[in-house]
């Protein structure tokens, strides 16, 4: 499930990106979250693309909502309609690698300038919360999941039966 409220030339590389790495048995949902006419119209284009590329393979439903309605009530719209038993949430600016994964315990996320760690969990002190290993490099993150008190949304995953349990995401976020 992808909320995309985004300009077209950062979309353009997401999708790109995503068009190169989507797996089989992937079913895309993207939600236009009002950012226009023309984004609309990247995100049919993208749509038509994989449906012949991938078909039998990829499904993709896209949702156009005229004006934003902001990221909770996005991805809720996108699990009203998803098939699968588990759900991945992924920002439109992000750029996706080969062989990316997301889960409970999130995804590291990069700075494309430096290659170094924007987000891979936070920690909290007594009054605030810091970023985890943040402009590390790769190399000397754990070798092995850890546990994070905090994780970022950018691009997470859950089961079915966590979001049956746990229902709907806040519209307020």
């Amino acid at each position: 499930i992808v909320p995309v409220f985004q300009s077209q030339p950062v979309l353009r590389l997401f999708l790109g990106s995503m068009r190169l790495t989507v797996e089989p048995d992937t079913q895309l949902i993207l939600v236009n979250d009002g950012s226009g006419a023309e984004v609309g119209e990247l995100i049919e284009e993208f749509a038509r693309t994989i449906k012949s590329e991938r078909a039998g393979e990829v499904t993709v439903a896209t949702v156009h909502n005229q004006s934003p309605r902001g990221c909770g009530q996005a991805l809720n719209q996108g699990l009203g309609i998803a098939d699968g038993d588990y759900f991945f949430f992924v920002d439109s600016d992000l750029i996706l690698e080969s062989g990316w994964d997301a889960g409970m315990t999130a995804g590291v996320l990069l700075y494309p300038q430096t290659g170094g760690v924007q987000h891979c969990g936070i920690s909290f002190g007594e009054t605030l919360g810091r970023h985890l290993y943040l402009n590390a490099g790769t190399a000397d993150l754990p070798d092995s999941p850890y546990a994070v008190p905090l994780a970022a949304f950018a691009l997470f995953a859950m089961t079915r039966r966590v979001r049956d349990a746990v229902g709907l995401l806040d519209e307020r976020y």
